[in-house]
């Protein structure tokens, strides 16, 4: 019976041809011509007035003579309706013979002209590079992210489109998008590693797409947006049946993560490419969150990081999550236990704004114990449960890092470097930058295990006073003049004026070199930047006793 119908459609179509072949191409032709021609003695046509052109005196001699062949109607009425209605149908086939026929025109001289193209005839390994580095576009409002831009060029040609979807590293960055256009970029990014990137405050926003969402089924959602852009989420672009993600780790994960929040419901939907999983950034979700939702192996993140925009004490700090190739943590504001098991095996960790102190110095070492390869260590504004351990935290045996070559400690309290130094073994190209807020001069502590003290050639010490009536102590050591910082250790004062509580001049410099670690000392420059003298004569001279190989010293 569709045979039937599609032969008929065929004798339908054959039967027009002999009348619209000749005469679209003919009409085309002629008019192309006078625009040329008109263009070339007028300028543009859109000037134009085409109900000049088609003036009703030209065509009414064939008004008159138009007439229904074999017409049997003896109403006059009747055929004049016939005719109208006659008129209308052949104008219909006209036009569409006449967009049709221009279109295909059009589409082959592009073609033609794009064989002449420099960017057509790249091939496409070079295209796919390139596509690459696509960016955003302020003209283009429907898809303005940079991770959109796989999406726009797919609909550029069929060049384009055929490169785009061959290339699956183009579709691998996903962040906040509907669950339809998820399900696009993890299935088009075939099994290539996945970078991801989730603000919970776009899951969050009124309006977001994620509230209708959440007020259905998923599933049915999901295949509503897909209706709605005109993607079919079941088949490929090659028409090969597909499901919306991979599936095959999926049974591993089965129980889900006891807070359904918005953050946890988009991380269950790209739970099942898991295993695919290389980088993550989290941003403005809470401690909570993130700790009720990676409850879950991650066994080939390689990078994350957890931000937040301000502090806020979570109880739940413990995260389950196992990530054997995590080599980058970078944590601002949430505060994950450092007992955890995802402090393993890393290269660099960051650890910024745990003012509450979620962890102690004891777990600090165990985690560090747990990185023999950690390259790069950073706490800023960090603070510990147990501040006061620091002296008592120590491990027995030295934890041995040999890769450390960048030690950040900013704005910790006065005794975490020294606890720090003194409880582990690094080599002496590490560079050292050390600020401390300090309450007390007691806990002013000068660090003496420092690994690159005997390559510091040049010393630069700066005493400047606060608003506040403190002193501001900065220790400089350079591999020369001039030359690259090699450690920087400053003593800053906490909310309270040091030098007013403690009611005597602090006492930092006197023990600093003490059993001659900077042994390689050439020149120091001592720079007091206010009026009053900071250092008496006897601990200063104390401590050039310190400097065997001094050989010059300038006083500012």
């Amino acid at each position: 019976m569709q045979k039937k119908a599609q032969q008929g459609l065929a004798m339908s179509s054959e039967f027009f041809i002999s009348t619209l072949s000749p005469t679209i191409p003919r009409l085309l032709q002629s008019l192309c011509q006078k625009v040329y021609e008109y263009g070339v003695q007028y300028g543009d046509t859109k000037a134009v007035d085409i109900s000049q052109i088609c003036d009703p005196k030209l065509y009414a001699p064939f008004c008159f003579d138009f007439h229904i062949p074999n017409a049997d109607k003896s109403d006059a009425v009747d055929v004049f309706d016939e005719e109208c209605e006659l008129l209308e149908k052949a104008r219909f086939l006209a036009s569409e013979a006449i967009r049709l026929c221009t279109g295909h025109m059009i589409s082959t001289l592009r073609t033609r002209s794009n064989q002449y193209n420099a960017t057509y005839r790249l091939p496409n390994e070079v295209l796919s590079l390139i596509f690459q580095f696509i960016e955003r576009s302020s003209a283009n409002p429907l898809c303005p992210l940079r991770k959109r831009a796989p999406h726009n060029i797919a609909a550029v040609s069929r060049l384009w489109r055929e490169v785009a979807l061959n290339t699956p590293s183009l579709w691998t960055r996903i962040d906040v998008m509907p669950p339809w256009l998820t399900r696009v970029f993890l299935r088009r990014s075939k099994e290539e590693p996945l970078r991801i990137e989730v603000d919970a405050n776009e899951l969050d926003e009124p309006g977001s797409w994620a509230s209708p969402w959440l007020a259905q089924d998923a599933d049915e959602e999901s295949g509503e947006g897909s209706e709605e852009e005109g993607e079919d989420v079941g088949t490929h672009e090659d028409g090969s049946n597909e499901e919306d993600v991979d599936n095959d780790v999926a049974s591993d994960y089965s129980h889900p993560a006891p807070v359904q929040s918005r953050f946890s419901r988009f991380i269950e939907l790209l739970k099942p490419t898991v295993h695919r999983w290389a980088s993550m950034e989290l941003h403005n979700a809470s401690t909570a969150e993130v700790v009720q939702t990676l409850h879950f192996p991650l066994p080939r993140l390689e990078f994350l990081c957890m931000t937040r925009h301000a502090y806020e004490l979570d109880t739940a700090t413990y995260l389950r999550a196992i990530a054997p190739r995590l080599r980058d943590f970078h944590l601002v504001a949430v505060p994950i236990s450092l007992a955890s098991p995802i402090y393993a095996g890393l290269t660099s960790l960051r650890l910024e704004d745990d003012v509450f102190g979620a962890s102690t110095i004891r777990q600090l070492f165990g985690a560090l114990a747990a990185c023999p390869d950690l390259e790069s260590l950073t706490l800023i504004n960090y603070r510990f449960d147990d501040p006061h351990s620091a002296d008592t935290s120590n491990p027995s045996i030295p934890i041995i890092l040999n890769r450390l070559q960048h030690l950040q400690l900013e704005r910790v309290e006065g005794r975490l470097p020294k606890a720090i130094l003194d409880s582990i073994s690094v080599p002496s190209t590490v560079t050292l930058n050390a600020n401390m807020e300090v309450i007390s001069w007691a806990e002013a502590m000068v660090p003496m295990n420092v690994a690159n003290a005997p390559r510091v050639r040049h010393m630069i010490i700066t005493i400047r006073r606060t608003n506040g009536g403190a002193s501001v102590y900065t220790i400089i050591g350079e591999a020369s003049e001039e030359g690259p910082i090699l450690l920087e250790i400053r003593y800053n004062p906490g909310r309270t004026a040091l030098y007013n509580i403690d009611g005597h001049k602090p006492d930092i410099l006197r023990h600093l070199g003490h059993g001659k670690a900077f042994s390689s000392l050439k020149s120091l420059t001592l720079s007091e930047q206010d009026s009053e003298r900071h250092v008496d004569g006897p601990k200063f001279a104390e401590m050039l006793g310190n400097f065997p190989s001094l050989e010059k010293l300038a006083l500012h």
